[in-house]
């Protein structure tokens, strides 16, 4: 029941940034910043991998045409 750590590299950003972030998670679950950019880094480079379509376009033109019947 090994647990295996992972490795870790350091990315340089601008101090004004940083302390934007810094700002921004004040009373999320963020405990630092280095881990809601690696949280914001993981959405966008899985982006599309794990998100499928809810609806097809013939489903989405349905709904549409539906919508508008009803007035929206």
């Amino acid at each position: 029941m090994g647990f295996k750590r992972a490795k870790y590299t350091g990315i340089s950003i601008p101090t004004p940034l940083f302390e934007k972030i810094r700002e921004r998670i004040k009373g999320t679950g963020f405990k630092s910043v280095s881990d809601y950019i690696a949280f914001v880094l993981r959405e966008i480079a899985d982006h599309g991998k794990k998100r499928k379509e809810a609806f097809t376009k013939e489903d989405e033109e349905k709904i549409k045409k539906r919508l508008r019947s009803l007035g929206y």
